[in-house]
């Protein structure tokens, strides 16, 4: 901010001088700025409504928040003092802003101001980066009174600097009751987890210690849903299952009755689960279909034919395989349904009918960094 930007000052009708960001036509940033520390005879004050980068907005006194204040060499002539003196400061910003397409526009403007020879801006290395992509997968089923079970997250992009991934929990198994969660910190208002990824690991474990009671619950499922640092959109998901080791006759269900993952996932899986393992001479069969949805079959949207599935003696869970075809065409998201039916050896649970969505992958993020500071003396939008 170049010379006698006055702030919030109304009272000699000099002010409001503000400026703004937008991205795609909304509002980042609308605030005021002052490089007058010192009232002017006559004025009040000389208060900017920025109070730093995050804070709301109010009377701040002047150069709240600058990173820089009088290190660019701008010189105002300061008639109600008869003097000459230093007037500039520098501003840095980062946000961070969901986005789908392939364009963005940005825009920067100065409003209420006086004109280039008294109140000036300038922008100094804009930058503008894609998020890193963090996908996550089940590692490992989990067990009453045996092993837990992992997810595993992965991270592309410039791994040498920290990074986090968000995720919520579903499933029908209850965290706190039915497991703990350790490798990641709950927010408590948001009921979102928050993994982090220390500079220069590419990989991150989050560990589910399933708790051990005495009832009769069946295979319970824990999901985890992961976003993108705003909460929107849906990146990616991965389930595991929590076998029971209490007492009872054999059941087979799907371990959640709905799931989704990106369509570049063109390896998906819907998994079925039997309330426990099957016993040492047995072995257990169900038959699964495609019922219904708005995906079309035959290698257009996905590729599965009707089948069974065969859980031999110490099995718990086996996995539907799902070949979903990723085309470049922007879409919809589409639904395949599945349901199970004709068990052997087992009876059926609750969970007969799972709804399996393939997510476009044609959307995207933009994560956008802005260090602003002057380089020329400019009013413009």
């Amino acid at each position: 901010m170049i010379n006698s930007w006055d702030g919030s000052d109304v009272l000699r009708k000099r002010g409001p001088d503000g400026w703004s960001f937008a991205v795609d036509g909304q509002s980042q940033l609308s605030t005021t700025f002052s490089n007058q520390p010192l009232p002017s005879p006559g004025a009040a004050n000389n208060v900017q409504s920025f109070g730093g980068h995050g804070a709301p907005a109010g009377n701040y006194p002047a150069f709240t928040g600058a990173a820089e204040v009088n290190t660019l060499g701008y010189k105002f002539y300061r008639g109600s003092y008869q003097r000459l003196e230093s007037m500039d400061s520098v501003y840095r910003f980062t946000y961070t802003v969901p986005h789908a397409g392939d364009s963005v526009r940005f825009d920067f403007r100065g409003f209420g101001l006086q004109g280039l020879s008294d109140e000036s801006w300038g922008l100094d290395n804009v930058r503008v980066t894609a998020d890193s992509v963090t996908t996550v997968i089940a590692v490992a089923d989990a067990a009453e009174g045996g092993s837990p079970g992992s997810f595993l997250f992965t991270r592309t992009g410039d791994t040498g600097i920290a990074g986090t991934a968000v995720f919520a929990m579903a499933g029908s198994a209850t965290d706190g009751d039915d497991y703990t969660l350790s490798g990641a910190t709950l927010d408590p208002d948001t009921g979102l987890y928050t993994l982090t990824f220390s500079p220069g690991s590419a990989s991150a474990i989050v560990t589910i210690t399933p708790v051990d009671d005495a009832m009769l619950e069946g295979g319970e499922s824990v999901e985890i849903r992961q976003y993108s640092a705003s909460g929107f959109p849906l990146i990616s998901g991965a389930f595991l299952v929590i076998a029971d080791n209490a007492a009872g006759g054999l059941k087979g269900e799907f371990a959640e009755v709905k799931s989704r993952g990106l369509e570049s996932i063109t390896a998906a899986k819907a998994k079925v689960v039997l309330s426990e393992k099957v016993p040492a001479g047995q072995t257990v069969t169900v038959q699964y279909s495609v019922t219904g949805g708005t995906a079309n079959g035959g290698a257009v949207d996905f590729t599965l034919a009707d089948g069974t599935l065969t859980f031999n003696a110490g099995d718990i869970a086996k996995e539907i395989a799902i070949a979903v075809v990723n085309d470049e065409v922007q879409e919809l998201f589409e639904t395949i349904q599945l349901t199970l039916a004709n068990p052997n050896g087992a009876a059926l649970g609750a969970k007969t009918v799972h709804t399996y969505t393939i997510v476009d992958d044609e959307w995207g993020l933009i994560k956008t960094k802005t260090a602003a500071g002057a380089n020329y003396a400019k009013s413009h939008t």
